[in-house]
C-alpha cells in the first residue's frame, strides 16, 4: 500500500522585503507581499510565504522510513548564458525535482555560459555564489545558502547588499570577487611629505606607477593634486583607493626615515630626493634572498627606488623585472609589519 505526501517549505520574509522566485520541481512561483494585508501585521512581523512541492513519496505500509527522491547525483549541464532565474531553471531541467529558491533582487543577474560534465547541484549553486548586478539603483551580490531537509536539500539564492557581502565563501571555496563597483573619491594632505622635500610631481607619478604595475587600468581612474591646499584627490573604484592610499602612506613613511637618517641642513635638503636615480639608469636587481634580508626601512626606501625607475624606464625587460621585484618586496614589507617590524 502506497500514499502520496506533501512537503511544504516555509520562507519566513520581513514585511516589506523583496518577492521572490521559487523554483520547486522545475515550476516557477511569484511569491508576493499584499498591500493590503501590511495593517494586519505590527512593524517587524514576518509574513510566511508558503512555497508548495508536491512529490509522490512511496511509504512502506507498515513503517515511517520514507525513500530518498530520484534526484539524478550527477549530469552533464549545458547553459548558454543568460540570467540567473533562467539558470536556476536550466539546473532543475537538468535535475529534475531540484528545490531552488530564488530572491527577485538577482533573479535576472547576468550569468556567463557553461558547458560541464558530470556535475553535480551543489557545484552549480557555487558557480553563481558572488554573481552580482544591481537591483533599484542598488548593487547587491548572490548569496547562495542550503538547508538539508528529511529527504532533499533546498536551496536559496538571496541578494546582500555589496557593502556587507563577503569577499569569499570560505566553505564552498568560491574565489574572492571585485564587489565595488562605484566609484570612490579620497582626499589626503601630503604638506607634511611635501615639506620632508618630496615634489607633488613625484607623488603623483609614484601612484600611477604603482597602479600600473599592478594592473589598474587609469582609464576610469583620476588623480589631481590641489597646489592651494597640499591635498591630493583620487577618484576610482576602491581597489585603485586603497592602493593609492598604500602608497601615500609608504612615501610619507619613507620620506621621514630618510630625513632622519640626513641630520643637518633644510627640511627640503634632509629628506632627499625620492627621484635621486638618474634618468636612465635602473637600480641594481635584488635577489629573493637579498629582500628577505631588508629590514623595514630599507625595504620601504628600496620600494620607492624601484617605483621611481619603473616610472622612467622605456625598456620592457628591464620593467618586467622591477614589476617582479615590486610585488616581493610588497610581500617582504608586509610579512615584516605583520611581525612587528623584524
Amino acid at each position: 500500500m502506497h500514499r502520496a505526501t506533501t512537503r511544504i517549505f516555509i520562507n519566513l520574509r520581513y514585511a516589506g522585503a523583496a518577492p521572490s522566485r521559487a523554483v520547486v520541481g522545475g515550476d516557477i512561483l511569484k511569491g508576493r507581499i499584499m498591500n493590503n494585508a501590511r495593517h494586519l501585521f505590527a512593524r517587524g512581523a514576518v509574513l510566511a510565504i508558503i512555497l508548495i512541492g508536491f512529490a509522490s513519496m512511496p511509504m512502506a505500509a507498515h513503517g515511517t522510513d520514507t525513500v530518498a527522491k530520484g534526484i539524478p547525483e550527477r549530469a552533464d549541464f549545458n547553459f548558454e548564458g543568460g540570467t540567473v532565474s533562467e539558470y536556476v531553471q536550466a539546473v532543475v531541467d537538468s535535475f529534475s525535482g531540484a528545490n531552488i529558491v530564488v530572491d527577485e533582487r538577482v533573479a535576472d543577474f547576468s550569468v556567463p555560459p557553461m558547458h560541464l560534465e558530470e556535475v553535480d547541484v551543489e557545484s552549480l549553486m557555487w558557480l553563481i555564489q558572488d554573481a552580482n548586478g544591481n537591483w533599484e539603483n542598488e548593487v547587491y551580490v548572490c548569496d547562495v545558502g542550503n538547508y538539508q531537509s528529511v529527504d532533499t536539500m533546498v536551496y536559496r539564492l538571496t541578494a546582500v547588499p555589496v557593502h556587507s557581502a563577503r569577499r569569499s565563501n570560505v566553505r564552498r571555496g568560491a574565489p574572492a570577487v571585485d564587489l565595488s563597483p562605484q566609484r570612490m573619491t579620497m582626499v589626503t594632505s601630503v604638506a607634511m611629505t611635501i615639506r620632508l622635500g618630496v615634489t607633488p610631481e613625484d607623488i603623483v607619478a609614484a601612484m600611477k606607477a604603482v597602479l600600473e604595475i599592478k594592473g589598474h587600468g587609469q582609464g576610469e581612474t583620476t588623480i589631481s593634486y590641489e597646489p592651494s591646499t597640499r591635498l591630493v584627490i583620487v577618484s576610482g573604484r576602491s581597489p585603485v583607493i586603497e592602493t593609492c592610499g598604500d602608497v601615500l602612506e609608504e612615501i610619507g613613511v619613507s620620506a621621514s626615515v630618510m630625513a632622519e637618517a640626513s641630520p643637518g641642513g633644510d627640511a627640503d635638503d634632509r629628506a632627499g630626493d625620492l627621484s635621486s636615480i638618474p634618468t636612465g639608469e635602473e637600480p641594481e636587481p635584488l635577489t629573493e634572498e637579498q629582500i628577505k634580508a631588508l629590514t623595514l626601512d630599507e625595504v620601504r626606501i628600496r620600494f620607492q627606488e624601484v617605483v621611481q625607475a619603473h616610472k622612467r624606464s622605456r625598456n620592457d625587460e628591464a620593467k618586467a623585472r622591477m614589476e617582479i621585484e615590486f610585488n616581493q618586496l610588497l610581500e617582504h614589507m608586509r610579512n615584516l609589519q605583520r611581525n612587528g617590524g623584524s
